[in-house]
């Protein structure tokens, strides 16, 4: 009885989980991004980063709200699979390794397929710029202009790209707090 009195009272008056999927291409730096999102929310250790094969789960609380943070697979084979993801994702964030060209010109095909699922409207989408420190990459307002024009059919106040050093976690916080502050419940 206690068990079912303490379930309602939770579902009535708990802190609500939210789930965030974090994708992006193979070594875009998605686990390192998670990884310092943990350290600067959680004070948790940072693990050694490996490949994330499928999907790895990390549960953070930014400004009181809990998420649960999806890292998804970047490998080629694995992309197709995002999809089944979509339909319990309450917001998206989509890391590029903005180091190198070429990957930014493959990630800027994959975020386009992945801004036409329907799945994904309505929740907070943010694209990262991440390994903005490191020499001879794309500078921040150029990837700006390469990313933005996906917006153009979305609520500009759900979508949003932020400049981020997942070594450092320098911009991490401010780009999970936009999310934070927009994120909801799917219904």
């Amino acid at each position: 009885m206690f068990s079912v009195i303490r379930g309602l009272y939770c579902s009535l008056f708990g802190k609500r989980n939210y789930r965030v999927l974090v994708v992006g291409l193979y070594g875009a730096g998605k686990s390192t991004f998670v990884q310092a999102l943990c350290e600067r929310f959680r004070g948790a250790e940072r693990k050694n980063v490996i490949p994330t094969i499928g999907l790895d789960m990390e549960s953070i609380a930014v400004l009181g709200k809990n998420m649960t943070l999806w890292d998804l697979g970047g490998m080629e084979e694995f992309l197709s699979g995002w999809k089944n993801f979509y339909p319990e994702a309450e917001g998206l964030v989509f890391v590029v390794d903005s180091s190198d060209r070429e990957t930014v010109s493959r990630a800027k095909e994959i975020f386009g397929e992945v801004m036409k699922e329907k799945e994904l409207s309505g929740i907070p989408i943010v694209v990262i710029c991440n390994k903005s420190d490191l020499y001879g990459g794309i500078e921040f307002s150029v990837f700006k202009t390469i990313f933005h024009p996906f917006f153009n059919n979305r609520d500009a106040g759900d979508t949003g790209i932020f400049s981020v050093s997942s070594l450092s976690g320098e911009g991490a916080d401010e780009a999970m707090g936009w999310v934070s502050k927009r994120i909801h419940h799917k219904k």
